[in-house]
């Protein structure tokens, strides 16, 4: 990706804060990202019963749109700002989901050839 981890600037990493609505049994995940994120990066909101295997919810490469978002789940756009640009992940488990439910928020970086 052309930068080195250890000197990597604040506004290129992403930032996550797990909240959990739990009076509508809704998990939210609430994360900024870089208002220009690179194009090689790719952000998943994963979920999962077990914290072992993760099923993706949605999903962004670069600056482009999110896609495969899943039924019963609701991608917000926040605000902006200090170049950097805020997410609201909220999902309704369905009803054959795990009585616990976790959510992350994958990076992937695709490898240069």
């Amino acid at each position: 990706m052309g930068t080195n981890p250890v000197n990597s600037s604040p506004l290129e990493v992403p930032q996550a804060l797990l909240t959990a609505s739990l009076s509508v049994n809704q998990p939210t995940l609430s994360f900024s990202l870089p208002s220009i994120p690179h194009s090689d990066i790719t952000y998943q909101v994963q979920a999962s019963g077990d914290a072992t295997s993760w099923t993706t919810l949605a999903e962004r490469t670069g600056l482009g749109a999110w896609t495969n978002i899943a039924s019963g789940a609701i991608l917000t756009e926040g605000s902006s700002a200090n170049g950097r640009f805020s997410w609201v992940f909220t999902e309704t488990p369905p009803t054959n989901a795990a009585p616990r439910r976790f959510l992350r928020l994958r990076v992937l970086g695709q490898s240069s050839s």
